[in-house]
């Protein structure tokens, strides 16, 4: 048995019964929820978020928006003041990091993998004298704006502190993390006094005491991925943390330089090191003066044992940290860097501010997440960089993305669809294992490939646990064997066909070949035993589980993508004289029978016309939505409503 959260964007404790049908629309009105965006104002156009105040109620989901990245490494938008508690959440994740855990939980042994929260390399504390630390929701507050740039790449806070003394304090904190520079991480802090003058404390550190605590269903689950190895004072304003995770064994170190400015000049107030088990740091004593802006940088190296090009993570962050430019420099490259991309992915429409803020967060937030080159083994996971929801695995959702790639940097849709073929063999084993040709892909895939789609889960709406049979959504295959060819059909790339892509797709292309059963009674090809992509129905109301018969989207997309390998084969022969033909051992009798399926797949209709979703959709009992708790009542469609469902992983 396997745990996992509420499936990904279904609300799934809100799943209608196997033997039911569904119409109407859950998300009529969405964009007319003032608090889809965390409770944000958009202002400078629809390219700056801004949030008035701390509010500890949004502050999960304001972490998730604000988070910042750049395909090698992504961190939340938390406080850098605040450790993980009830309402911060300060998470940090590699690309392709991931890390499997056993639980005993009433005595079975859950195995599952996620993607792992690295170190926080954030942590930049700071005090009054004789007073606590001060952070966002501490009665010191009088005083917060917190904004995301989504042209810069660059989240600031603007905060201001009066303790019992009366003595007003102005923070501004700047954070990036480098589009150019992409082991590089950044936070400079500014603190000025108003009208008083004296010491401030301030602790920058590297803390590797972190858990996976992200998602509130898997709370039952061991949430340790990391083990401290070594702590280090490296150079009098430099400490490094290096972790392994306890699986994998893949080793994370990261180096944290922390210098402090007045102006331009460099200040060299009493420092001391800091050792507290799993975090090293440096702790600061810095004299404020009324209207003298004191600045804190703190430059933070970043690298694992995956990277390329390296002798010891250890020794990479060391040398990366020493030579790295001051915060100005790397924000001014960062949003060079930036600029280049809107360049080619900014798009402007004729639209409403919330359709455009929408539009621009969204194309952000992915241009934030895709590896930026193939040296980079990783997907595109469901929740991006942002948090741990839906254990960092890869679905489908690729789809979507790369049509956004593909016409504007063709070279990023090719790295990623890289990590699909480096897992191509887990993918044949996978299609042998359960009787069928060539290569099927996992509904949820992770490190290697293997089907990562847990077999039960927790619903923390109900509060049981129920079946998880979403592993029959095969479709995912399809998916991306319908994405490579749209990425050689749009980018003329015949040699990653020849090399890469075409196996890739013929491999698909056998393992639903090898599905379809031809019924001679009607000379059409059925295929049965899966899950279409609305996520509900995964059987008939006397076979639950077992999945439906002829999934419209499925024959439909096996159809064409038939029709366009064969016509993708023909054309590359024309290239390479049959090699890859040959390769791959593609008969003309196997070519016949895709053309032969692709014709005479069944597809299921409504007497009206109108094509259903799988056979005997139709037949199905409406669902009782009047008798469903109120929150999950079917909505009237004229009525804006939240569009929230439960309580999400943020």
């Amino acid at each position: 048995m396997r745990l996992t959260l509420v499936p990904k964007g279904t609300g799934r404790s809100a799943v209608p019964a196997v033997g039911t049908r569904v119409t109407g629309s859950s998300q009529d009105g969405v964009l007319s929820d003032p608090s889809w965006r965390g409770g944000a104002s958009a202002e400078a156009e629809p390219w700056v978020l801004t949030y008035h105040g701390f509010d500890p109620a949004q502050e999960g989901t304001r972490e998730a928006l604000c988070t910042l990245a750049n395909g090698y490494l992504g961190t939340r938008g938390a406080a850098s003041e605040c450790k993980a508690d009830a309402v911060h959440y300060p998470g940090t994740y590699l690309a392709g990091v991931y890390n499997r855990q056993q639980t005993t939980l009433d005595g079975q042994t859950l195995t599952d993998e996620h993607m792992v929260n690295a170190p926080n390399w954030l942590p930049l504390r700071f005090a009054l004298p004789g007073g606590e630390w001060l952070a966002p929701g501490s009665s010191e507050l009088v005083d917060y704006r917190q904004q995301l740039y989504l042209r810069r790449g660059i989240l600031t806070r603007h905060m201001r502190f009066c303790d019992a003394n009366g003595r007003m304090l102005q923070v501004v904190s700047e954070r990036l993390v480098s589009q150019r520079t992409r082991h590089l991480v950044a936070l400079r802090t500014t603190f000025q006094a108003e009208e008083w003058s004296g010491p401030l404390r301030v602790r920058s550190s590297l803390d590797g005491g972190v858990v996976n605590g992200n998602v509130a269903a898997l709370a039952q689950l061991g949430n340790r991925h990391l083990r401290t190895v070594r702590t280090d004072v490296i150079a009098a304003d430099t400490v490094m943390l290096e972790v392994v995770t306890t699986q994998s064994q893949i080793t994370i170190a990261m180096a944290a330089r922390t210098r402090a400015y007045v102006e331009n000049d460099t200040i060299a107030p009493p420092t001391h090191p800091l050792e507290e088990p799993d975090e090293i740091g440096l702790e600061l004593e810095l004299e404020l003066r009324p209207g003298v802006a004191v600045s804190v940088e703190k430059i933070v190296a970043v690298a694992s044992s995956r990277d390329r090009a390296i002798s010891t993570p250890a020794l990479a962050v060391t040398a990366w940290a020493a030579r790295a430019a001051r915060f100005g420099e790397l924000l001014a490259n960062h949003e060079r860097a930036w600029a280049e991309l809107w360049h080619r992915f900014g798009v402007r429409v004729r639209a409403g501010e919330r359709a455009r803020t929408a539009l621009n967060l969204n194309t952000f937030h992915v241009l934030q997440t895709v590896a930026p080159s193939p040296d980079i083994d990783a997907g595109l996971p469901a929740r991006g960089l942002s948090g741990e929801g839906y254990g960092g695995h890869v679905f489908w959702d690729e789809i979507f993305v790369y049509p956004l790639l593909t016409l504007r940097r063709p070279d990023l849709t090719r790295s990623v669809l890289l990590y699909r073929y480096r897992r191509l063999g887990e993918a044949q084993a996978a299609a042998r294992a359960a009787g069928l040709a060539g290569a099927m892909f996992p509904w949820q895939s992770g490190s290697d490939g293997r089907d990562e789609t847990p077999s039960q889960l927790f619903n923390v709406r109900a509060g049981s646990w129920m079946p998880d049979n979403s592993r029959r959504q095969r479709h995912v295959g399809l998916a991306i064997a319908y994405s490579t060819i749209q990425y050689v059909e749009a980018s003329d790339d015949w040699i990653y066909l020849a090399e890469i892509g075409m196996e890739l797709v013929v491999e698909i292309v056998r393992c639903f070949a090898s599905m379809a059963v031809h019924d001679p009674a009607t000379d059409r090809f059925d295929i049965a035993g899966v899950m279409g992509p609305d996520e509900f129905h995964d059987g008939y109301p006397d076979q639950p589980g077992s999945g439906v018969r002829n999934n419209a989207y499925t024959n439909i997309l096996l159809a064409w993508i038939l029709k366009r390998t064969t016509a993708l084969l023909s054309r590359l022969d024309r290239h390479d004289d049959g090699r890859t033909r040959r390769r791959l051992r593609v008969h003309g009798s196997e070519l016949d029978q895709w053309n032969t399926i692709s014709r005479r797949l069944r597809v299921p209709f409504h007497s009206d016309g109108v094509i259903s979703q799988f056979d005997g959709y139709a037949d199905l009992a409406e669902l009782d939505w009047p008798g469903l708790p109120g929150p999950l009542q079917q909505p009237r469609p004229a009525r804006p409503h939240s569009g929230r469902g439960g309580r999400q992983p943020q």
